[in-house]
């Protein structure tokens, strides 16, 4: 349940209540996403299939992929059996590791939506068919190709048809979530919330923190880290923290199923990212009136507007990230303005219902075609 699951099943969620939909949702294993589906009554199939992307390298790793790509002909006509009879009027795929939406839109007869959230160098993803066929198949995989921000937009303006590539911002719900004011008291409380990984880039962060610590004598903040963690670069980061004494001012949290309690107590957030997609925990942090430093990076700039509800800072330079750090710490009246600036920011542009009525429109103008 990290950012694109959330912002699926929201929408899922928000289209069956709002406008009527009835959705069937197609999982490959059981998991977590399987007791909200249930919590809100939405029908959902278990049915196991193999991604079109894998990470890693060698030719062991690539043939392997090859042949699940094989099996997965078998796995998308037994899918198919199952819900040929249910009038399927559209199929949406929630990202771009999934292709069986293309197959399964052909046996239908109905049209392919597919909402692409991420990037293949994000995860240092490769196609399981080989790129040359990937590439043909890709262009002519869906009726709408629905991207995240213009970052992505541009992205893959090269690959994807232009007529039928769509702007649509992720979304958050505003319902049931408040804050009065964000209002630091002692200790500056500062979040970076994402799986603990280099292209989420938390070493940015403690290197600012060293820099504070270390070169300018300041300790009045705390920073918290959220998210799981890849083995290797958790490893590196906490040597370097406790290499640069800086294990008093860091708290590693661990993946949060729920974040909003945490969040009630943050007073200033971090966006790290390299070639940030979207950035979903940016506006996390704004809907709680927390104003967002983030990196001149990926779609960070089409959010953090510098000097009015955050600022931007140059990536891979944790001193310009400390010295922002410290406008802050030294105008910490600052974070409860910018925060207000924040919070209405987000909402007028990132809501989940405008997300939600905006997808629905392309869906419905497929169906009217």
């Amino acid at each position: 349940m990290y950012g694109a699951n959330q912002s699926f099943v929201t929408l899922i969620i928000e289209l069956k209540n709002q406008f009527n939909v009835n959705p069937l949702v197609l999982i490959r294993a059981n998991g977590q996403i399987c007791d909200i589906l249930n919590q809100n009554k939405i029908n959902f199939l278990v049915s196991p299939f193999f991604w079109w992307v894998y990470e890693g390298e060698g030719i062991r790793n690539s043939i392997m992929n090859f042949l699940k790509q094989i099996r997965n002909i078998k796995n998308i006509f037994g899918i198919y059996k199952v819900i040929r009879n249910q009038s399927i009027s559209v199929i949406y795929t929630n990202g771009l590791p999934v292709n069986i939406g293309t197959t399964l839109s052909i046996l239908l007869k109905c049209p392919h939506i597919w909402h692409i959230r991420e990037t293949m160098e994000q995860f240092n993803f490769r196609f399981s068919l080989g790129s040359i066929f990937s590439r043909f198949f890709f262009i002519r995989a869906a009726s709408k190709y629905i991207l995240i921000s213009d970052f992505m937009m541009n992205h893959y303006h090269s690959l994807l048809p232009g007529s039928r590539m769509i702007k649509v911002y992720n979304g958050i719900s505003y319902r049931d979530y408040t804050r009065e004011i964000n209002v630091p008291t002692g200790i500056l409380q500062v979040c970076i919330s994402g799986i603990v990984a280099k292209q989420k880039n938390q070493k940015d962060a403690v290197e600012a923190m060293n820099i504070l610590v270390n070169e300018k004598m300041i300790t009045s903040f705390q920073l918290h880290i959220i998210g799981s963690e890849k083995e290797e670069y958790g490893r590196e980061l906490r040597e370097y923290i406790k290499e640069h004494h800086l294990n008093d001012f860091v708290q590693f949290h661990g993946h949060q199923a729920n974040t909003n309690i945490f969040l009630q107590k943050v007073n200033l957030g971090l966006m790290c990212s390299e070639g940030e997609p979207f950035g979903r925990v940016s506006i996390e942090f704004m809907r709680f009136k927390i104003p967002v430093i983030a990196s001149n990076s990926g779609a960070n700039p089409e959010i953090i507007k510098d000097g009015i509800n955050g600022f931007l800072y140059e990536l891979h330079n944790p001193g310009d990230l400390a010295e922002k750090m410290l406008y802050y710490i030294d105008r910490p009246d600052l974070i409860t303005s910018m925060g207000e600036s924040a919070y209405h920011y987000a909402r007028e542009n990132f809501s989940s219902e405008k997300n939600t009525m905006e997808i629905y429109n392309v869906i419905k103008d497929l169906i009217k075609n």
